[in-house]
């Protein structure tokens, strides 16, 4: 996990001290950019649910910056040469490098891990999804101009293509991907709310998914339980295989997407996020700032 990210989540103390209700702040989010209960074409056209939710998430990214650069975690500025062996000094906090790796978590990351399940996308649709979330990433201050020499963005093409977008999340996770308390904090939090939320016969399935899904390194590293086993994720695959492509084609397939969307949507409400965080104000009481040492084990 990227550490400086997991940093910022932890001092602000939403995603630790109230899993359900982040993870649902996020999910609804999702649900409004993606068009879901709206006609609006496109679904980020200025007025839509979609436009606002993400404007909305850009102030609040703001204000979290502002607070956390307010804490003492270690939040100096970063300059090339001047970081010592085992030292580490995080930078500004959800600047544009952290901004891009979490377009690459909502794009590469997704589309390989549906990949990896079994679930079949096409080049279009992949491209198509692609293309909405470069679009959420410029509404949320991504300045796609700085990945070209001379910071100049060519007008005849798109800012990043999806082959681009593979090879900058390697060298953004390979710099940032790091063991910590925080992170490794962060991944129990979610894990926990997570197999709560599912029935008890399904609750080792997010776990062991996450650990097949990262691989054994990566888990290790977010101390993601090893012993973790559910035989439903060796089914994963052929099922997708098999289903994925004729359940987005039938009938069968329209219920199915409507009954998941009614049921997630449902969850969310269930955990009070009619109105998250980044849809209200007293944005400082909401986010809870938290102050340790950088050697400090959270609690």
């Amino acid at each position: 996990m990227a550490v400086s990210g997991a940093a910022v989540l932890t001092t602000t103390g939403a995603l630790v001290s109230d899993p359900g209700r982040r993870i649902a702040g996020t999910g609804l989010m999702l649900l409004d950019v993606m068009g879901f209960g709206e006609d609006a074409d496109p679904p980020l056209a200025p007025g839509t649910r979609g436009f606002e939710a993400v404007r909305r998430v850009r102030l609040f990214h703001a204000v979290a910056r502002r607070i956390v650069l307010s804490t003492e975690v270690g939040w100096e500025e970063r300059k090339l040469g001047e970081r010592k062996f085992g030292e580490r000094k995080h930078g500004k906090p959800i600047n544009q490098e952290d901004l891009l790796g979490t377009l690459a978590a909502f794009t590469v990351v997704t589309i390989e891990a549906m990949d990896q399940m079994g679930v079949q996308i096409s080049p279009q649709e992949r491209d198509d999804y692609f293309h909405l979330w470069l679009v959420i990433g410029h509404l949320l201050g991504i300045d796609y101009s700085q990945l070209y020499r001379g910071g100049v963005c060519p007008e005849d093409k798109y800012p990043l293509t999806y082959a681009e977008m593979q090879l900058l999340a390697n060298v953004i996770f390979e710099r940032n991907d790091e063991a910590s308390p925080q992170g490794q904090e962060l991944t129990r939090a979610s894990l926990e709310e997570t197999s709560r939320s599912l029935p008890w016969p399904l609750s080792g399935l997010p776990g062991a998914l996450t650990r097949y899904l990262l691989g054994d390194e990566s888990a290790d590293m977010m101390a993601v339980p090893s012993a973790v086993y559910s035989p439903l994720v060796d089914l994963l695959d052929p099922f997708d295989r098999l289903l994925s492509r004729r359940l987005r084609t039938t009938m069968v397939g329209h219920l199915s997407t409507q009954l998941t969307r009614r049921l997630y949507t449902r969850w969310i409400r269930e955990q009070g996020e009619e109105r998250p965080p980044w849809q209200t104000h007293g944005l400082r009481s909401q986010l809870r700032p938290r102050r340790w040492s950088q050697t400090e084990t959270p609690s």
